[in-house]
């Protein structure tokens, strides 16, 4: 859904830098497509090595996926360019949403994974409320003039450490089981990788 921002308000930058020491998302870069990119290839490399650094002083977390719904049906619908612009205002979002100590990367062309530090069950639900909460608001499509607004929702996947993989590249495969489970449920969910005595999903507020 496409909306038109009220006058007065100012337009997001596209082009901020939305990295942090600790966030492993490096700063946003205009190529010479003009399209607007976060680059993706290392970052699912360089998310897993910073996970097992922090694995190594705190042996516990939670990876919290989120997945963008019908990313596809915004790319033919307003471009590639403007819903790169898209992705770059969630990654700004998510960012300034991060408590100190947790990890923030893209690991797909519209997913984005959070890590939490020692979370279990609860906390992290709690933190997946809060990152899926944002998406109750519009975001802005990086136009001229800063008055276009686009509403996205995601789906949340979330899986734990070690309750639910012994090793970081099974805990990112089972967030992504997660993530699957909670678009099956009909989009714009949270849900927990499925196991044995756990409740499968938890919708979302």
């Amino acid at each position: 859904m496409v909306m038109r921002r009220p006058k007065g308000r100012p337009a997001a930058n596209v082009l901020r830098a939305i990295c942090g020491r600790s966030e492993y998302v490096r700063p946003v870069r205009r190529r010479r497509s003009g399209v607007y990119g976060i680059d993706r290839e290392d970052h699912r490399a360089t998310l897993r090595a910073a996970i097992g650094a922090a694995l190594e002083t705190q042996p516990a977390g939670a990876l919290i996926a989120l997945d963008l719904d019908r990313f596809r049906d915004l790319v033919i619908a307003l471009s590639r360019q403007t819903a790169d612009a898209v992705l770059v205002e969630v990654a700004i979002a998510l960012r300034s949403r991060l408590r100190p100590g947790e990890l923030l990367g893209r690991t797909g062309g519209d997913v984005f994974a959070v890590y939490v530090p020692g979370a279990e069950r609860a906390a992290a639900f709690e933190r997946a409320r809060a990152l899926i909460e944002r998406f109750r608001e519009p975001f802005g499509t990086g136009d001229r003039d800063g008055m276009e607004l686009v509403r996205v929702t995601a789906s949340v996947g979330v899986a734990l450490l070690p309750g639910d993989a012994s090793t970081v590249d099974e805990l990112f495969a089972r967030a992504e089981t997660a993530v699957d489970l909670a678009k099956a449920a009909g989009r714009d969910q949270i849900a927990f990788y499925f196991r044995p005595g756990s409740t499968p999903l938890v919708p979302s507020p």
